[in-house]
């Protein structure tokens, strides 16, 4: 699985898809591999850091190299107006 350039970790709620994603992160970072976590909810974000804070959009790095970052659908919709469709602030 480790060769792939992005994996995605996805299931019913309640099945272990952050301990299945921090490990699999892990396993890649000591690989060699870059790694960037990319949760849609804060979950993942707290098996990162130890249970203490919350993730920002703007990646962070943690556990010694694995970058970890929470997707907000606002800032992602506003940054995908500006980047793709030129549109200089989106409407609040």
């Amino acid at each position: 699985m480790l060769e792939r350039k992005l994996v995605i970790v996805s299931g019913k709620g309640g099945v272990g898809k952050s301990a299945v994603t921090i490990a699999l992160a892990i396993r890649a970072q000591r690989a060699g591999k870059r790694v960037l976590v990319s949760a849609m909810t804060d979950e993942v974000g707290s098996a990162i850091r130890g249970g203490t804070g919350r993730l920002a959009y703007k990646p962070a790095e943690f556990q010694g190299g694995i970058g970890a970052m929470a997707v907000q659908r606002a800032e992602a919709l506003e940054e995908y107006l500006k980047v793709q469709l030129g549109v200089p602030q989106a409407a609040p």
